[in-house]
């Protein structure tokens, strides 16, 4: 079984965005929809995109396989379940992640929706009431995105390692 002491990316994004929208009179102020058109640039964004990989800087152990194994390869060490994430897009500016809703037994599926918006190569979600900006990398076939962020990892060991992790993103081809 792997200790990963670690928040899925929808729970993330909620924090955050419980603590971006207040301000200093803790009224809240809601971050307005995204509309309009899609611009050919963004165009390239819809459809559905599954977690491919993750990637840090810096080897870490996440396995409970009593084996001595670290990797920069965190992906090959998570749970089917944490494997299991999808950004979907639609031309109507609607996104959805969803984590764990395509395997079987999964006991923390989580799911968050808002609008989006791609701004050079700012993707800009807004959701929950908030908004948030991720720098990310289309890369040149468009079927691939990526982002960076530093991130501290709890290894098997107890050791918070911090470290830099790439998550790419692989767009998922219409039958």
């Amino acid at each position: 079984m792997m200790n990963l002491k670690r928040v899925s990316l929808p729970v993330l994004l909620m924090l955050g965005g419980v603590m971006l929208s207040c301000d200093s009179n803790d009224d809240i102020s809601c971050a307005e929809d995204f509309t309009g058109d899609l611009t050919t640039s963004e165009e390239v964004l819809v459809g559905e995109w599954n977690l491919s990989a993750v990637v840090a800087e810096d080897e870490i152990d996440l396995s409970d396989d009593e084996v001595e194994n670290p990797t920069t390869n965190l992906l090959s060490q998570y749970t089917a379940c944490q494997k299991d994430v999808a950004y979907i897009f639609d031309a109507e500016r609607n996104f959805t992640i969803e984590q764990s809703y395509n395997v079987a037994d999964c006991a923390e599926k989580g799911q968050l929706a808002g609008t989006w918006m791609l701004n050079g190569e700012a993707l800009n979600l807004v959701y929950a009431c908030s908004r948030l900006s991720t720098g990310i990398d289309i890369h040149a076939e468009g079927t691939t995105f990526s982002f960076t962020g530093i991130e501290n990892i709890q290894d098997i060991n107890g050791q918070i390692i911090e470290t830099t992790v790439t998550y790419t993103y692989t767009k998922q081809l219409e039958n």
